[in-house]
């Protein structure tokens, strides 16, 4: 899969890796075990151990059969289980819904008519590969970010309507904020967080989700560094296929969400101090995004009490109003920033309330 002069950030798991990603479990366990709990962590370790070994004798991908499967991967068992609501609500059985346990917390009775699968939580795009050529058999893949939420049931029958078109590889409801620059033109991230795409194409042109670095000083929002999923979306360009984009005229016609609610869920679970004390140590544009993420886990818990009538598994140690006062706190512009932020996922949530009635 690594072509010369291509550098993966995270080579993807593969026959002869099988040790090193086995020793990568056992040097994690102990970190996880503190944020998910000891018994849910050597479940989540023993299960994906035992998936892994029985990939040794045989190594090879899945056949792709006809269908799509919708596929997430989970960290945060409330929010994972409001996703898994709207995307049964929108699309009912039409399509497969795969839903990766990364802490071995969630709750199968929580996730009706779809399959839930424990697996290591591993880095992101490392999943992703692993998922798309071994356990995933559906030719088209619709990958989705959890806090990205279905408020559109014809997203679906729109987004495959784009990639039936000749050349389409990919159909994005989520982009980049940022471009790519392919023979001297510039074309939008299609990122991963909402991606709809042919998964024999990607396998065919031995493509990798995983970050890239490079020489280049222009690439991506961290000078050199192609993010997850971009060098992928160049490599297809180059090759001259074409990503579409379903984005509507307004920004949550098909989806909208949250942004950052993972990270910030793991940040809040190792505790208030921990939380206050890291804050500190950052810079202003990291403290802005952190503290936008823990209000969006204020989103996420009002969220889940509208739609369930009960209290979730958990809720952030620090309140609401402590997060916005630390807001207040920040500088100038990153104030502003934030504060925005914040009033845009407040209308994202009324948003996906709207959806239900």
């Amino acid at each position: 899969m690594q072509k010369s002069g291509i550098r993966l950030q995270t080579p993807m798991i593969t026959r002869r890796r099988i040790l090193k990603t086995l020793a990568g479990i056992a040097a994690t366990f102990l970190p996880a075990a503190k944020l998910f709990g000891f018994y849910s962590s050597l479940k989540l370790a023993v299960d994906t151990s035992w998936r892994l070994l029985r990939n040794i004798p045989k190594n090879e991908w899945q056949k792709s059969v006809q269908g799509t499967t919708l596929l997430t991967f989970s960290v945060y068992p409330d929010l994972s289980r409001i996703w898994h609501y709207f995307a049964k609500k929108m699309f009912g059985s039409d399509i497969e819904i795969m839903v990766v346990d990364c802490c071995g917390l969630l709750r199968k009775d929580h996730f009706p008519g779809s399959q839930v699968v424990r697996f290591w939580n591993f880095s992101h795009s490392r999943k992703i590969d692993y998922f798309i050529r071994y356990v995933v058999r559906s030719r088209y893949i619709w990958l989705c970010d959890d806090d990205v939420i279905f408020v559109n049931p014809d997203s679906f029958e729109a987004a495959r309507s784009l990639l039936d078109q000749q050349a389409v590889v990919a159909v994005s409801l989520a982009p980049r904020g940022w471009h790519l620059t392919v023979n001297d033109q510039k074309h939008r991230g299609m990122g991963s967080y909402c991606l709809l795409f042919d998964r024999d194409i990607l396998i065919s042109e031995e493509l990798s989700f995983s970050p890239v670095k490079t020489d280049d000083p222009n690439v991506g929002r961290i000078s050199g560094y192609y993010d997850t999923a971009d060098y992928a979306n160049k490599s297809l360009l180059e090759r001259g296929y074409k990503i579409e984009f379903l984005l509507g005229q307004n920004e949550c016609e098909y989806v909208c969400g949250f942004v950052g609610t993972s990270t910030a869920f793991i940040s809040l679970l190792r505790g208030r101090q921990a939380v206050l004390d890291e804050l500190s140590s950052m810079t202003p544009q990291i403290q802005a995004y952190r503290l936008v993420g823990y209000y969006c886990d204020w989103l996420v818990v009002k969220l889940y009490r509208d739609l369930f009538g009960e209290e979730p598994s958990w809720v952030p140690p620090l309140s609401e109003q402590e997060i916005l006062d630390l807001v207040e706190q920040l500088d100038g512009e990153f104030r502003e920033n934030a504060l925005g932020q914040v009033h845009r996922y407040i209308a994202h949530y009324q948003r996906i309330l709207s959806s239900i009635r």
